[in-house]
């Protein structure tokens, strides 16, 4: 199996929700599993801000977090909540990564 098959199996079959945006915020990939967290289907969170997901009040953490990631750098997992499509607070674990185009470099230390 080539990395990218991997890649999206893992993303397609993860119990895990897994989101990728641009450096804007906004959303590219949208798993099955953030589906059921979410309640919104790939089709109606793709193309629209990861905004929809975030609270109000945690909205200028977030640009933070995704201005560090423009600038290369990589979150620590952090405890915080995201909303649901009913407007309900969920407990999530985050990790914000910045991905590079170009070839994966893999290295054990």
């Amino acid at each position: 199996m080539d990395t990218d098959a991997e890649l999206v199996a893992i993303r397609k079959f993860s119990r895990e929700a897994i989101v990728t945006c641009s450096l804007d915020g906004t959303v590219l990939t949208w798993n099955p599993a953030a589906e059921r967290m979410f309640g919104y289907s790939f089709e109606e969170a793709h193309g629209r801000s990861i905004t929809l997901i975030i609270p109000l009040h945690d909205r200028a953490n977030e640009q933070e977090l995704l201005d560090r990631v423009h600038r290369g750098e990589q979150s620590e997992n952090y405890q915080t909540s995201r909303v649901d499509r009913n407007g309900r607070l969920i407990p999530v674990s985050v990790i914000f990564l910045p991905i590079k185009t170009g070839p994966l470099v893999l290295s054990e230390h």
